[in-house]
């Protein structure tokens, strides 16, 4: 029995030269998706395989992938005295930059370390076309304060890169259809107890959400300017048997920054053991003087 047929890009035009894997799919309580073989395409863009009859239970599914899209076949099954199953895969085009993609949250969790705020920001975004999105040539900046220290990407997709550069992050992606994350944080060293923080939020963004857990920092946006507090939803989520306080802001237009107030900032105890550790020196280099000098005033009045 064979499988067979070409791969074409969206236009119809014939992609060779590139890796087609045939998987097989074992139906059961846990499915299991393993590669059976694997072929490249000529330069029709022809591929095939030899395969033996399968049980009932199992699945076949095609997989093509170029060095800048991917394409998948639905899965089937070969019927008894079928000679050959015929698939076309069409391979969707590659969309070049940020424009092709939407920003629909932004959220920014900020939780108080010893000397230093941490920061995680995570940015839900989607692919709806049904190519891959190249963000590599110009890739998708970010920026964060540039005393920012101890900066980690949550890495979720084997084509998503990241590299920081100072005060900004420069991220390269090659974004398949459907819906992506971007997480990454760093911790900002503070030194008083109220800061104003710019929060530098994607193009065309739908909603920015700031978490804290309750009690701790005192976290809201800078209402001041025009930004509208009717537009900022307040409310309590739990995650992890955890209580934080949450607030979403509905953006009306494109903005390039918002910033974010900062208050209530524990201040470490470091801050206060070395002024207080001074003092106490002071004072015990002035209490070493005064028994030193005591004595000797002692002696200079018994001699008169």
């Amino acid at each position: 029995m064979k499988v067979q047929g070409t791969v074409v890009t969206s236009q119809g035009k014939a992609v060779g030269n590139i890796t087609v894997v045939l998987l097989k799919i074992v139906m059961q309580k846990k499915p299991s998706v393993t590669p059976l073989m694997q072929s490249r395409t000529d330069q029709d863009g022809r591929y095939q395989f030899s395969v033996k009859p399968m049980e009932g239970n199992i699945f076949l599914r095609l997989h093509a992938k170029s060095e800048t899209s991917e394409t998948g076949s639905e899965p089937f099954r070969l019927q008894v005295g079928q000679p050959v199953k015929m698939v076309q895969l069409v391979l969707p085009e590659t969309l070049i930059g940020v424009k092709y993609l939407d920003f629909r949250k932004h959220i920014l969790i900020v939780e108080a370390l010893e000397e230093a705020l941490q920061i995680t920001e995570v940015i839900n975004f989607s692919n709806r076309s049904n190519g891959v999105v190249n963000v590599d040539e110009s890739p998708f900046v970010r920026r964060i304060p540039a005393d920012a220290v101890n900066f980690q990407f949550f890495k979720r997709q084997n084509r998503f890169q990241a590299t920081r550069e100072q005060d900004r992050i420069m991220f390269k992606l090659q974004v398949p259809p459907g819906e992506h994350q971007l997480v990454y944080s760093y911790d900002l060293p503070v030194g008083s107890r109220a800061i104003s923080f710019l929060a530098d939020v994607p193009p065309r963004l739908g909603e920015l959400e700031l978490v804290v857990p309750v009690n701790t920092l005192d976290l809201s946006f800078d209402t001041s300017g025009d930004l509208s507090s009717a537009r900022i939803v307040k409310q309590e989520k739990r995650f992890s048997n955890k209580l934080y306080n949450s607030q979403t802001l509905s953006l009306d237009r494109d903005r390039r920054d918002i910033a974010i107030l900062i208050r209530n900032i524990p201040i470490s105890q470091a801050r206060f053991y070395y002024p207080a550790a001074f003092l106490a020196a002071l004072l015990l280099l002035g209490l070493y003087i005064f028994l030193i000098r005591k004595p000797q005033a002692s002696r200079g009045t018994g001699n008169q």
